[in-house]
């Protein structure tokens, strides 16, 4: 079963909590599990956008396509 964990500032980050993704149309489906943020990983994300928000509001749509697009 999959782990989505959380993706700041170029890195995975596990975490302790984690809660169980169910598919909506079969809710005995469970289709993996993702990491739940805590308040100190929520500050690092916020932090990080702030750092990185200028050259990403300068990038191409294509250039962040790129980088959105990765395969784990």
């Amino acid at each position: 079963m999959p782990l989505y964990t959380n993706f700041i500032d170029g890195e995975f980050l596990a975490g302790d909590h984690r809660v169980p993704n169910i598919n909506p149309s079969d809710i005995s489906d469970v289709i993996g599990e993702h990491v739940v943020a805590t308040a100190e990983t929520v500050a690092q994300a916020v932090t990080a956008a702030r750092g990185a928000f200028g050259a990403w509001s300068a990038s191409t749509p294509e250039h962040r396509f790129a980088l959105l697009v990765f395969d784990r």
